[in-house]
């Protein structure tokens, strides 16, 4: 099951990127704005790909918050891949492609550093 990224096709002009104290606090002056047809259009992509994480979720503080149109989502990353998580859904995670997420990586300065726990397994995502 992929996500609707909040935007019909070729709508979308930019993506705005914070990164995050907490689930409900930015770091101030971090906001990152990026027009590039391309990196867009990356960031359209991988989130429309994302797969569903099945079952409970438990997460730390989100990385990153990415306004894509009129959709929000938390982002995570990692060097094999990432997460993102809708604001309004926090109850659901999905997670981004190996090849989508070193695109996405490649625009922003991640520090890896996450386990992300789905109902009986343990993803380690930041190690």
């Amino acid at each position: 099951m992929s996500i609707v990224v909040g935007c019909s096709s070729g709508d979308l002009e930019n993506i705005k990127i914070n990164e995050m104290s907490s689930f409900t606090e930015m770091k101030e002056n971090s906001l990152i704005t990026f027009t590039d047809k391309n990196i867009v259009n990356d960031f359209k992509k991988a989130f429309k790909d994302a797969k569903r994480l099945p079952g409970m979720v438990n997460v730390v503080d989100p990385q990153y918050r990415v306004e894509l149109g009129s959709e929000a989502y938390f982002l995570w990353l990692n060097e094999a891949d990432g997460m993102i998580m809708n604001v309004e859904e926090t109850h659901t995670l999905h997670i981004i492609s190996e090849s989508s997420t070193a695109k996405i990586r490649n625009v922003t300065t991640i520090k890896p550093k996450l386990e992300i726990r789905s109902t009986n397994r343990l993803i380690s995502l930041f190690m």
